[in-house]
């Protein structure tokens, strides 16, 4: 069982990680609806990451 330092650890990886992703991605224009999905989907996990790390909601994405 992993500790908690070491899940918000993983966490804040996989958020750096989605970040990256997304600011790729929003610098791109001309997005397809598949794209939009999947970088509204990409905010959504780190929002949810966030969360589970006790970040403040002004932290988080606005959807």
């Amino acid at each position: 069982m992993k500790t908690r330092k070491e899940r918000e650890a993983e966490f804040k990886a996989k958020i750096a990680e989605l970040d990256a992703y997304i600011e790729k991605m929003n610098g791109k224009s001309g997005k397809t609806d598949e794209e939009i999905k999947e970088l509204i989907k990409a905010m959504q996990q780190v929002n949810k990451y966030l969360r589970a790390i006790g970040a403040p909601e002004s932290e988080m994405y606005d959807i």
